[in-house]
């Protein structure tokens, strides 16, 4: 296991270890709560993949590509590995979910969001226990 006790510059000017302490907020919307996702509306995922060094700020783009039986959301949009835990909005800006998987097909791949549906009744039966 690496451990990173203070940041060190190598030989070609690259910087490891040297994090950022603050991340951007987000701001909700007001619209928000009457907005219902719909298939096919443009989307953004927000997250901190390792493709990115896992500490820059990254954004892609896609659609909402299908809606699961389990109520998660399907979506075009690249998923990668660190972008699980981020956050996906609409063209609202409205939150939609926490992205946290990729199901890779042949020709495609499709990434899933857990919902907010899912998310609120997950808050809702930890307050209960």
């Amino acid at each position: 296991m690496l451990e990173i006790y203070s940041s060190y510059t190598d030989s070609d000017a690259k910087t490891w270890g040297d994090y950022p302490t603050s991340f951007p907020a987000y701001t909700r919307p007001d619209s928000c709560d009457s907005s219902v996702p719909q298939l096919g509306d443009s989307i953004k995922i927000y997250g901190y993949p390792v493709t990115s060094g896992g500490y820059n700020l990254t954004v892609t783009e896609g659609i909402i590509s299908s809606f699961s039986d389990d109520g998660n959301i399907l979506t075009s949009a690249k998923i990668d590995s660190g972008n699980s835990g981020g956050f996906a909005i609409d063209q609202n800006g409205c939150f939609l979910g926490i992205p946290s998987a990729v199901i890779e097909g042949k020709y495609q791949n499709l990434g899933v969001i857990i919902s907010t549906t899912i998310i609120s009744e997950f808050l809702d039966k930890t307050k209960t226990q």
